[in-house]
């Protein structure tokens, strides 16, 4: 439940700021804050290349704990060298980005903010995984606090009274992910040896290098229709189909995320024995997955009054993708379980493949869809490349790893 709720606060503070923003910021103007988060998110990618995940699916393969802390402080220094070059080459090539993509007054300024904001957030992900793997809840949750109160005050201070709009929902990110940056790297600062060892790293990258394209593909599924929204209609409607995504996201910040994340490095610890993990994996599918269905039933039932009580009326269109949009976390909440099935087989190349596949379909959907039906093809096309991806991972599951049937 602790782990749950630092998740929660985690992934939730800008579903928090919702009745902030859509009160301060007009559609138009949510629609560049998503695009620019969209940067943000590839570059939290590409600053470690996701070398966070190796190092929870590996650290238990280390039982001697100077190798662990040897682990930590590799996993650590590689990212941050990681990050700079990427940081780096990003902001040389900045100009194709602006006019490609940012292209309005502040879209530099923005840049800016959300690739350095990004950079200290992606330095904050193994100091979390560990404070996770080592059962020191009350320290994660604590600076899941500190993020959560320091980015509000801040976007309260500079959105409100200052009225920096979109810059200043950046800025206030900013200063959150670096103040959680100094805060995780203190706490876990007893893991800070000087001992590098360049063969883990090299193993860890062997695990999570094939889930950077993953990653990738998840953006284009989630994130691409902004893009061609903004292309085929208006960045009027990227705000607001983006926010209808924003109230769904409470499925997988409430229920999915957070489950998923206390039950992982569980599962992992099993992972030796591969009938008993399996066993254990498919009678809490079957659980998880009844009970995210009453959750995504009492969203959609109840969406109109979620929505008419926190946002102001010039967003209540929003309110005609909330059941499809609640469907595909349901599927996408199912999938995030069932390929550990995978990911204990070491098949993350099939898991790869799956995402890119589907993020193609998912594209070809959007070029489709978006341009007859609007934002409703749009949380169409979410709903279908997610079921296409749930499907797969069941059948692959199937096939690679033993899976209990009854």
């Amino acid at each position: 439940s602790i782990y749950s709720l630092g998740s929660i606060l985690t992934a939730g503070i800008s579903f928090f700021l919702l009745p902030l923003y859509t009160r301060v910021l007009n559609p138009e103007q949510y629609g560049q804050l998503e695009l620019v988060y969209i940067i943000g998110s590839i570059s939290a990618i590409l600053f470690g290349l996701n070398i966070e995940l190796g190092y929870t699916r590996f650290y238990y393969k280390y039982q001697n704990q100077e190798d662990q802390k040897a682990l930590y402080f590799s996993s650590q220094i590689f990212k941050f060298f990681c990050g700079l070059f990427f940081l780096s080459l990003i902001i040389l090539n900045k100009n194709f980005i602006l006019n490609n993509y940012l292209n309005y007054q502040g879209g530099e300024r923005c840049l800016y903010l959300i690739l350095i904001s990004s950079f200290f957030e992606a330095m904050c992900f193994i100091p979390q995984n560990n404070l996770r793997i080592k059962s020191k809840a009350i320290l994660f949750i604590s600076g899941s606090v500190i993020n959560l109160i320091t980015t509000t005050a801040f976007t309260a201070c500079f959105v409100i009274f200052y009225k920096f709009g979109v810059e200043g929902v950046l800025l206030a990110r900013l200063i959150g992910n670096i103040i959680s940056f100094l805060y995780y790297f203190y706490v876990t600062k007893e893991n800070l040896v000087f001992k590098k060892n360049m063969s883990q790293v090299l193993k860890l990258l062997s695990f999570s290098i094939f889930l950077i394209p993953i990653n990738f593909s998840s953006l284009i599924l989630n994130m691409s229709n902004r893009y061609f929204l903004s292309e085929y209609q208006s960045l009027n409607n990227v705000g607001l189909f983006s926010l209808s995504v924003k109230i769904t996201a409470v499925i997988p910040i409430l229920i999915s995320e957070p489950i998923k994340n206390a039950f992982l490095p569980y599962i992992f610890e099993l992972s030796n024995d591969i009938e008993k993990s399996m066993d254990l994996l498919s009678n809490f599918v079957r659980y998880f997955f009844v009970f995210l269905s009453v959750f995504v039933l009492a969203i959609s039932l109840y969406s109109q009054e979620l929505i008419d009580f926190i946002i102001p009326i010039s967003y209540s269109k929003c309110k005609e993708f909330i059941f499809i949009l609640s469907l595909s976390n349901l599927f996408l909440g199912a999938s995030a379980l069932i390929v550990t099935t995978l990911h204990i087989a070491n098949k993350t190349w099939v898991v790869t493949l799956i995402w890119i596949l589907s993020s193609l379909f998912n594209v070809y959907l959007n070029i489709k869809l978006i341009p007859v039906f609007g934002m409703m093809g749009a949380a169409y096309a979410t709903l279908i490349s997610m079921i296409f991806v749930l499907m797969a991972y069941i059948y692959s599951g199937k096939l690679f790893v033993p899976f209990k049937e009854s």
